[in-house]
């Protein structure tokens, strides 16, 4: 009798642990389902002013501004460096350039190093499958971006063909996996950069200017610094060039969520546009990107998502550094602690005294609050403060005239680069890069080599 019992009562034990590993297997199997795509996307050389949206005068983004109604558009969303490669190892690291040490300025042109993490890793580890599109260049693989990606296209060809790319790339892992995996999905197109050559029927979108002045990466170099030697009307036919760019952009990322919308990735899906730095038009009296004004660092940064507040605007300052950890707070995992940035989504993550962190290589670095903007040039050592909530485009420097202000500020900035610059990633370097003669014509393109 007793043997009976205790065979039923093992028996019973036996039958409670396999219906509890059944239950932990279906609902871990259940969590991966449920976890939602993401797909970033970063429109290399946007200028968030240069997007109706944001109040620009010319209706050059009706799909975005549609986009950005379905979630959130931060309105003061700037970069923490100005360059293609330092920063979208920001973007997608959550470290600042003083900390990942990539750049392309003063002779550094190497790769993101191992010891930097990548977002795409991450969520790789956790069961997604990843790919990415770009257009190369110094977004290309040969510089690191594709480590932790299980497919990386970095061939290029513009916009058009880079979203039909990711369209049939998401569709192919779809149909191997059966849907069962979710996707991270990265796009970049170089499709507004220099130099600036719209479709034909885009030319003359918003008006024919009377210029001279062509805008191949030879006449864009040579006035880079000299932009007050142009005439007027080269100046809006750069920016009419520019903008018919950005229209002929939207009108293809429509075209890409619309394909993306029937096949249901979009169903359950955390989309996040942004882009790695804007572009001078005489502001300062330069051309393209390199330096640490507003009209280069202020980007778009707009988030939809399943779980994010419809058609809201959020003025709160932001930066590039807290793209990763605001993905990984939404998607509910662990932001690690090397990361620097910040969950934009997290409770109680407004601050009032928030600052942006920029800089150039070695040479200029920023801070930028709501309200005030330092900017240091270190050798010779030089400040200029603006007050960019009355001078919009930093044109009068009162550096003379706000000395209070003005310690502060300088004594914030000091505190974080010394934070910095002794990270514990200070002894690594980045790698070596060799690039084959495609990618050699890609750089050639965009003006960075000659």
């Amino acid at each position: 009798m007793k043997a009976c019992c205790s065979y039923e009562k093992r028996n019973w034990v036996v039958k409670c642990l396999y219906l509890l590993c059944l239950s932990v297997i279906l609902f871990l199997s259940c969590g991966k389902d449920d976890l939602p795509n993401v797909l970033l996307i970063s429109l290399d050389t946007c200028r968030a002013d240069h997007l109706s949206v944001y109040g620009y005068h010319r209706q050059t983004s009706p799909f975005i501004d549609e986009l950005s109604s379905r979630g959130i558009r931060y309105e003061n969303a700037f970069i923490n460096t100005c360059c293609t490669l330092s920063s979208h190892t920001t973007i997608l690291s959550s470290l600042y350039q003083e900390t990942h040490k990539v750049a392309y300025f003063e002779g550094h042109k190497g790769a993101v190093p191992d010891s930097v993490v990548m977002i795409q890793e991450i969520l790789r580890r956790n069961g997604y499958v990843t790919l990415a599109v770009t257009d190369g260049g110094l977004a290309g693989q040969k510089y690191g971006f594709g480590r932790g990606f299980d497919y990386f296209d970095d061939i290029g060809g513009g916009v058009l063909s880079g979203t039909r790319k990711i369209v049939d790339l998401i569709n192919l892992v779809r149909q191997q996996q059966n849907r069962r995996k979710p996707i991270f999905a990265f796009y970049h197109t170089y499709e507004l950069h220099n130099p600036y050559a719209p479709p034909a029927e885009y030319t003359d979108i918003f008006g024919h200017f009377e210029s001279s002045f062509s805008p191949t990466n030879e006449n864009l170099l040579k006035f880079r610094q000299r932009a007050r030697d142009l005439k007027e009307e080269d100046i809006e036919s750069l920016v009419a060039m520019y903008d018919a760019e950005i229209r002929y952009t939207d009108n293809t990322l429509k075209s890409m969520f619309d394909k993306l919308e029937k096949v249901g990735f979009l169903e359950n899906c955390l989309v996040i546009l942004t882009s790695d730095h804007g572009e001078e038009f005489g502001e300062h009296g330069g051309l393209l990107h390199g330096d640490l004004y507003d009209e280069q660092l202020h980007v778009p940064l707009i988030i939809t998502g399943t779980k994010i507040p419809i058609g809201q605007v959020d003025a709160q300052v932001v930066s590039s550094v807290d793209i990763a950890p605001t993905v990984l707070g939404y998607l509910e995992l662990p932001v690690p602690e090397k990361m620097e940035g910040t969950n934009l989504l997290a409770a109680g993550n407004s601050k009032s005294e928030a600052a942006v962190f920029s800089q150039i290589g070695k040479s200029r670095y920023s801070i930028r609050t709501a309200r005030w903007k330092l900017i240091e040039t270190v050798n010779p050592l030089n400040l200029e403060l603006y007050d960019v909530q009355k001078d919009t485009y930093e044109k009068e420097d009162i550096a003379v005239n706000e000395p209070r202000v003005l310690s502060q500020l300088y004594r914030r900035l000091r505190e974080w680069q010394n934070k910095h610059r002794f990270a514990p990633m200070r002894k690594k370097v980045p790698k070596k890069v060799r690039l084959d003669r495609r990618e050699i014509e890609q750089l050639k393109a965009l003006g960075y080599i000659k």
